[in-house]
Parts: structure tokens; sequence; C-alpha cells
């Protein structure tokens, strides 16, 4: 909290039954408020790490090695989390800052599960993108409207394992969107 000068541990509060904090998120307009995960969860700090309290995600909620969390670049208030999407585990989404997470729908057209990564859009807090990695799957899909829906913007869907868009089948761990050219 020095500008490096000190180093302590920033897990008070964090009791989550991890041995370590592996994915954090933030967004640039609160540079102090940090957002992770554990199996409990969702986990935020409002001061940079100093501190940690549990936001409980009990139901649907799928915890693995995988699991990401993203604060949307178009607004600080909405969060995507998750480890995987499928009948029994979710996407969740927070539009209040992180206070509450509500479930996505599921991706209908195919069992997916674990996730590799999620990408939000940076003019639309409503759009955001789960990324997978399974060989011959959809490796993105998209939502527009807060998970409520998804759909294979890779091309897989229906296509025997092969992109009809010349997307490649390879794991994709992170989506940038241009912030200057939205549809890139």
């Amino acid at each position: 909290l020095d500008g490096g000068v000190n180093w302590e541990n920033a897990t008070l509060g964090y009791d989550d039954g991890s041995p370590f904090i592996s994915r954090l998120a933030n967004h640039k307009n609160l540079p102090d408020k940090l957002y992770t995960v554990g199996s409990s969860g969702v986990w935020i700090s409002d001061d940079f790490g100093g501190s940690w309290r549990l936001n409980p995600i009990p139901e649907q909620w799928g915890f693995n090695s995988s699991i990401d969390i993203e604060v949307s670049k178009a607004d600080y208030n909405t969060i995507y989390t998750g480890g995987f999407l499928s009948e029994e585990s979710r996407i969740f989404v927070s539009k209040d800052g992180g206070l509450s997470f509500e479930a996505s729908g599921n991706y209908l057209k195919q069992e997916m599960g674990f996730i590799s990564g999620i990408g939000t859009q940076p003019d639309d807090p409503a759009t955001a993108y789960a990324l997978f990695s399974f060989a011959g799957k959809p490796k993105v899909l998209k939502t527009s409207d807060y998970g409520q829906t998804w759909v294979d913007i890779s091309g897989f869907q229906g296509n025997n394992g092969i992109s009809d868009r010349g997307f490649p089948d390879v794991a994709i761990q992170s989506l940038l969107v241009f912030p200057n050219y939205t549809n890139r």
C-alpha cells in the first residue's frame, strides 16, 4: 500500500480454505476496489486488499482452477464471474457492484462445462463473452442481455467441430474488444 517499499500479506478477512488468491479484477475508475473468487463465492476489498468480505454464492456456483472474474469495462458496477456454464453451474452477473449476483442462463444448444475466461464489451455492460477451450466446440459465447441468453460467435455450433467463420480450434483464455472499434 506504499508503492512497494513494504510488503505484507493481503488476505485479512479472506478465509475461504484456498491456499492463495489466483484471480483479481478491478475497474480503472475504482482502483482500490478489488474482487476475487473462492469456493464460497466472490470476495470484495474496498482498500486494495487490506481487508476482504465475502458475498456468498451458494447455488450453481462452480469453483475450479479456471474460474474467472471480470469487471465490465463499460460500467464498474457490472461484474461477471464463474467457472462453468452448464445445467448445474452458471456464470453469475452483478449489476450493483458486487452486492448481489444472479445466475446467468445456460447455453442451450450444446453442453459446455469449464470456462477458460471471461471478456467484457468496453461500451455496453450488458455484453460479455464466455470463453472455452474444448476441441470442436464453441470457443466464444456472447451475451447481450447480462447473461440471460448466449450465442456462439466463433461458428462451431452445428458444424461438426469446424468453425464456419474460420475460427481456429484452439484454447481461448482471453479476449480483447477494441475500445475504439467495438465490432472487432
